[in-house]
C-alpha cells in the first residue's frame, strides 16, 4: 500500500508531465515507451482492452 507521501509524489509527477507533454510531445513518447516496456503481459492485455473500448477500430 502506498503512503500519502508516495501518492502525492505520483500526483505531482502526473501534473508536471501533463504540462511538459503539452509543451513537447517527444517527452510523452519517451515516458510511454519507458512505462510500456515495464508492463507485465497481463497489464498489456488490460491496456489493449482499455484502448479498444475507447477507440475500437479507429486506431
Amino acid at each position: 500500500m502506498l503512503t500519502t507521501e508516495q501518492i502525492k509524489r505520483r500526483q505531482n509527477i502526473c501534473a508536471d508531465l501533463l504540462i511538459v507533454v503539452d509543451a513537447d510531445n517527444r517527452i510523452a513518447e519517451e515516458v510511454i515507451d519507458d512505462l510500456v516496456s515495464r508492463l507485465t503481459e497481463d497489464e498489456v492485455d488490460q491496456y489493449e482492452q482499455l484502448i479498444n473500448e475507447h477507440f475500437g477500430d479507429e486506431l
